[in-house]
């Protein structure tokens, strides 16, 4: 090696060497690496939301192109199947979903209804507006929702949600329909292992 790639590689150990403390941790230099790493953080985050953005507008885009409101006395509350329910909840629907690509609504669950064990193909929204309910995931443990919170169940999670075992829960429900236009997929019902309380 001559002698001035010989300088040259001594140089970048010296570099490489002053960029770690004595512990060998990076240095931060006075927080930059910190500061990148959130930077990082919050471009992927606003990458994200703008792929969501763009989903729920090509979702979208071949709906009526008018604002239109349903009043609430039009929406008229239905029982949901027993089939993918347990409990007599009730559902009232906001939109035809094959309308706007999404399935939207509001369901009504009285303490210890919920759902059967489901996915959805493209996520799920939940907003808690009334009362406690539970979450669960396949192979984790129920986790606890409440009037006021917000949900996000990713794409082809499966999952139930439903009224605690003593208190009724309703929560607004929307979920992005797939390009066979639909928004769930149902599985079995839940056993008494899966529900606490039951």
């Amino acid at each position: 090696m001559t002698r001035g790639g010989r300088a040259a590689e001594s140089e970048i150990s010296a570099r490489a060497a002053n960029a770690r403390n004595a512990d060998g941790t990076e240095k931060t230099d006075g927080g930059n690496v910190n500061m990148n790493r959130t930077v990082r953080i919050a471009a992927a985050l606003a990458l994200a939301a703008a792929a969501g953005i763009f989903l729920w507008n090509t979702m979208c885009a071949g709906a009526a192109q008018n604002v239109r409101i349903i009043k609430h006395d039009e929406q008229k509350a239905a029982p949901v199947s027993p089939d993918n329910f347990t409990g007599a909840a009730a559902s009232r629907g906001f939109f035809p979903a094959k309308e706007i690509g999404v399935s939207t609504g509001e369901v009504t669950f009285p303490a210890g209804a919920r759902t059967a064990w489901h996915t959805h193909p493209r996520g799920q929204m939940l907003i808690i507006t009334s009362g406690r309910g539970l979450v669960r995931q396949w192979g984790e443990a129920p986790v606890e929702m409440n009037e006021g919170d917000a949900v996000w169940i990713p794409a082809n999670v499966k999952h139930w949600h439903g009224a605690a075992p003593d208190s009724s829960m309703s929560h607004i429900a929307m979920a992005p329909l797939d390009e066979e236009g639909r928004s769930s997929t149902w599985m079995e019902k839940t056993s008494g292992a899966d529900y606490p309380g039951k």
